[in-house]
């Protein structure tokens, strides 16, 4: 994460608390201090002393029972309800799982994230909570959220909105609140809307599933068409008075789309630009217990016209594919799913991870090994309960 104070600066409407970390924003709203820029937490606490934590990651569980504690003590802190989880990326939810086992906090999310919250290693976005913990068990979301949905909460209504942007797996929370409209916007910008020569986008990965017409360009037209008073960033960035910063940052969504067009010279850029336009799901199959199991083929038709596709899946010795070689048609500006069979045979099979390749042709054109899934093997006889029943 960069440093974001260097882009950002301190709003002199928040005001100190008896807590060292913890600064408020509105009556009802707190944030953590410029001391720990970078975290991500925030938190509503309403007159009744039931919280909603708004992200909660990337700092130490002991911090957390003693922020919760200090909580408790100065601003009158009874229970936290929610932990709301803005996308996908793990680092807004490390602390999900204590949350949820020590103190009985819900989780709750946009329903089209849930899946990556719960199984993450059946994707092959980047900064997934594996990757901020390789130990992961998995975190049950407690409520799945729809797009518009309005929950109502301690009096307050919750607007919960699809908004992509970095990612397609992120959505805004939105309350009136203090006399304020309050957005949580997750990492879809950053910045001080006070300098003219900021924008507010922080970057551009394409591993976030993040097409900008079905990202930037609309998660941008949303959000400076909500007019928020004040935009809560994660990692701790606050944004207030933020209506000429948005006309930029919309603007600037228009901007890079041309740039890459300009760029990349396929008539549709997306195909150069889109690391998952074919994907398989699960990404990663584990055939050490099961020896047959199905994934699903998905193929992106970016065009205007129907485009038809060759692909042959690449296997290591001992794994065949039914079918192992996938041919057909996808209609315009649509998506079609493709389930094949994955059977490894105990007597051949290698142990460990290997990669499935696969080979695309397009149209007629080949355009090779771009996109892969990876299954986990083991020798014959050998699965994860005779690996640890051994030791």
């Amino acid at each position: 994460m960069k440093n974001l104070t260097q882009r950002t600066k301190a709003d002199p409407s928040v005001k100190p608390t008896a807590i060292r970390n913890v600064v408020q924003v509105t009556p009802h709203l707190y944030k953590f201090s410029d001391e720990l820029a970078g975290k991500n937490f925030a938190i509503i606490i309403s007159d009744s002393g039931h919280g909603l934590l708004l992200d909660c990651g990337i700092f130490p569980e002991l911090l957390l029972h003693d922020l919760i504690k200090e909580m408790q003590v100065h601003l009158g802190l009874k229970k936290i309800d929610a932990l709301w989880i803005n996308h996908m990326h793990g680092d807004h939810f490390t602390l999900g799982a204590v949350l949820q086992k020590r103190y009985g906090v819900k989780i709750w999310t946009l329903d089209r994230i849930v899946d990556k919250v719960e199984n993450p290693l059946y994707y092959d976005y980047c900064a997934l909570i594996t990757s901020y913990n390789p130990e992961y068990e998995g975190l049950q979301v407690d409520r799945p959220l729809r797009d518009g949905e309005v929950v109502e909460w301690e009096g307050l209504k919750l607007h919960i909105d699809w908004m992509p942007g970095q990612t397609e797996f992120g959505n805004c929370l939105w309350l009136a609140l203090d006399g304020k409209r309050i957005a949580f916007t997750g990492d879809n910008l950053f910045g001080d809307p006070s300098d003219p020569e900021q924008n507010g986008h922080e970057a551009v990965v394409a591993r976030n599933s993040a097409i900008f017409e079905e990202g930037y360009l609309l998660g941008s037209r949303y959000i400076r068409d909500l007019k928020p008073d004040i935009i809560m960033g994660a990692h701790n960035v606050l944004m207030a008075n933020p209506a000429a910063f948005l006309d930029r940052y919309h603007e600037w969504s228009k901007r890079i789309i041309t740039r890459y067009k300009e760029l990349l010279p396929d008539p549709n850029y997306e195909y150069q630009f889109d690391p998952f336009w074919v994907s398989a799901y699960p990404y990663r199959v584990d055939l050490q217990q099961e020896r047959s199991q199905d994934v699903t083929i998905t193929v992106r038709n970016f065009r205007d016209k129907p485009q038809r596709h060759h692909i042959r899946l690449r296997l290591p010795p001992g794994v065949t594919v039914d079918p192992a070689i996938l041919e057909g048609s996808v209609e315009p500006t649509s998506r079609k799913a493709f389930k094949v069979r994955v059977t490894a045979d105990p007597a051949r099979v290698p142990a460990g991870v290997q990669i499935v390749p696969m080979d695309i042709t397009l149209d007629g054109k080949r355009h090779g090994e771009l996109f892969d899934f990876l299954i986990q093997l083991s020798p014959a006889g050998k699965g994860i309960g005779n690996d640890r029943n051994d030791r």
